[in-house]
């Protein structure tokens, strides 16, 4: 088995184009013998005395020890040649004609320059020519029979058609024997003369990227693939009304966004609701401008309703719902408000024309009442709720209401990279898990020490050389508190003082300049381009995987937890719910 540069997979070679050059590949790589350095597709800078520099490739270069330097050119098809015209012709399994530049030409242009860099490199001088023995040779693998393709400038010593990949060691030797023939003083290239073809066209150099550069071109793939979600956008335009579920990193809040901003420029009266108080700031900065179209946490509607009321009808309307409700003492604050925004129904007339939901997992069942009276037509109404039942955090999954159509369902992963994604959902519970992308990026890792207050230091630092060495500007680095209680985190962090060019900005989101310190609970719905998530071991047992779910799955492109070494690992293994996923954290 010969050493062939660029390694390729399996999978890489069946999506290469075109596939006969596939086809090489395998014969070089599993049949030629294992001293020889064979490198696919080289790119190499011609170089003309008066002329621009010119950009080639070379199909093939085969570095032989025991003979020398071979280029190969590949052509797929049959092969048809008009010498007088001086065309070449590649002809497809479907008839079709292509118009081939002359191989041989190419060939012979692409020694001439290779050789000459390796000939410097090796330590031959110009004076010794004859040295290296350097040729070319034709491969045409669709063709059974060469021999007619063999002419005065095609010796046939020198083309190979489908035999030579059935035995390419030795076509190779054959076609160096041609070459030999008119270079009686060459010497063999050796071990010494593969190993300075290695270091001169496949050496391994490493310049380090930086950061934000690199976060960038991730950015832009994972943009790229937030795409792949306008089918759903264009179904829900025949299905007004629906559910779309999907896990973390599906997109669901940029979906419901988009649908909410339709509506309204439809010139439909459109309610955007979340749960979330620092996802509503978000979407509040998202829909300035946009007329007709309101975005609004759950309790911050049921403030608007609330005040209305008390203006227009002169009570509160909270006291009288506690009042007719105190004699259950079962209901908490939030069943309470969604009764309350139901009877507001009663007392003003303003409706909307479609509700978009976000987050539906975290409101509570009464709450989907108070959306169906608000809106103008209860039964036919745009009305659209985006949920994901692993995030519910704050309560129990509610009872999401019914639609006429089955849920819609987001099956890839838009936002994370593949470890991240590997990680969070290793806290998924359900059998309907998103599908990873293809951004690789980068292992998680842990950072650890005792105490809080080591801890906030190694957070601090961290963002510093994210900022000051890598680049990032303050705003795509977050710092969520998993643990409670979070002023404890809040605290060590003050006394470890400001990192360097940037300062904190506790629960304060949108402001230049600063790294935003939030809670994991708080930052649900949002996402961050670097997350530093800090004291997972103390986030309550209770909720713990749902934390570990939602805390992880915020981070797009670079994630680092920072905590009690052991304890971290002890909290990842007691929570998780495919440990293997997160075995290299352990």
């Amino acid at each position: 088995m010969a050493r062939i540069v660029p390694e390729m997979t399996e999978e890489e070679l069946a999506r290469h184009k075109p596939p006969v050059e596939a086809q090489v590949y395998r014969a070089f790589r599993d049949k030629a013998p294992a001293d020889w350095f064979v490198f696919f597709s080289l790119r190499i800078v011609k170089q003309v005395p008066r002329q621009a520099p010119e950009l080639g490739e070379l199909d093939f270069v085969i570095f032989c020890p025991r003979f020398g330097l071979l280029v190969v050119e590949v052509k797929g098809g049959l092969i048809e040649i008009d010498d007088a015209a001086k065309t070449w012709t590649s002809i497809d399994d479907k008839g079709g004609r292509h118009v081939l530049s002359d191989p041989l030409h190419q060939a012979a242009s692409g020694l001439k320059q290779l050789t000459t860099t390796f000939k410097r490199e090796i330590g031959w001088s110009s004076d010794e020519p004859h040295y290296l023995l350097a040729g070319t040779a034709l491969l045409f693998p669709d063709v059974s029979d060469v021999t007619p393709l063999a002419g005065l400038s095609r010796p046939l010593s020198i083309l190979g058609g489908a035999d030579a990949l059935r035995d390419p060691e030795k076509w190779v030797h054959d076609a160096f024997h041609f070459w030999a023939k008119d270079n009686d003083q060459w010497r063999p290239l050796g071990p010494e003369g593969v190993e300075v073809a290695e270091s001169l066209f496949a050496k391994h150099i490493f310049v380090p990227r930086p950061l934000a550069s690199l976060l960038r071109g991730e950015h832009a793939r994972q943009i790229e693939l937030t795409r792949q979600q306008g089918q759903v956008l264009r179904a829900l335009k025949y299905h007004p009304r629906a559910c779309v579920v999907g896990a973390a990193g599906t997109g669901k809040t940029l979906l419901a966004l988009e649908q909410a901003r339709h509506f309204a420029a439809q010139g439909l009266r459109t309610l955007f609701v979340c749960f979330n108080r620092a996802l509503s700031d978000f979407l509040l900065r998202e829909c300035r401008g946009a007329p007709g179209l309101d975005a609004l946490t759950f309790h911050m509607l049921c403030s608007k309703r609330f005040s209305a009321v008390k203006k227009e009808r002169g009570f509160d309307l909270m006291e009288v719902v506690r009042s007719e409700r105190r004699a259950t003492g079962e209901d908490s604050e939030d069943v309470l408000l969604a009764y309350a925004l139901a009877r507001s129904t009663e007392e003003l007339p303003f409706r909307y024309q479609a509700i978009v939901v976000d987050e539906g997992q975290d409101f509570v069942s009464a709450a989907f009442l108070g959306f169906r009276k608000l809106l103008e037509n209860p039964k036919e109404s745009p009305w659209l709720i985006f949920y994901d039942p692993n995030q519910a955090i704050y309560r129990k999954l509610p009872a999401i209401p019914a639609m006429s159509v089955s849920p819609y369902p987001l099956t890839l992963n838009c936002r994370n990279t593949q470890p991240i994604h590997r990680a969070a959902y290793a806290f998924f519970r359900g059998d309907d898990p998103a599908d990873s992308n293809d951004v690789a990026g980068s292992p998680i890792e842990l950072l650890g020490a005792e105490g809080l207050a080591a801890q906030a230091v190694i957070v601090r630092q961290k963002v510093e050389e994210l900022v000051n060495t890598h680049g990032l500007d303050p705003g795509s680095v977050v710092v969520l508190v998993a643990g409670d209680p979070k002023d404890s985190f809040y605290n060590a962090l003050r006394r470890a003082g400001p990192p360097r060019g940037s300062s904190w900005s506790f629960e304060q989101h949108f402001k230049k300049g600063v790294v935003v310190v939030d809670t994991a609970r708080r930052f649900k719905g949002l996402e961050a381009v670097a997350l530093i998530l800090w004291g997972v071991e103390y986030a309550p047992l209770d909720i713990a995987r749902e934390i570990f779910y939602v805390s992880l799955s915020r981070a797009r492109s670079r994630l680092w937890l920072v905590g009690h070494p052991q304890r971290m690992r002890d909290a990842i293994r007691v929570s998780a719910v495919d440990i293997a996923s997160v075995q290299d954290l352990l």
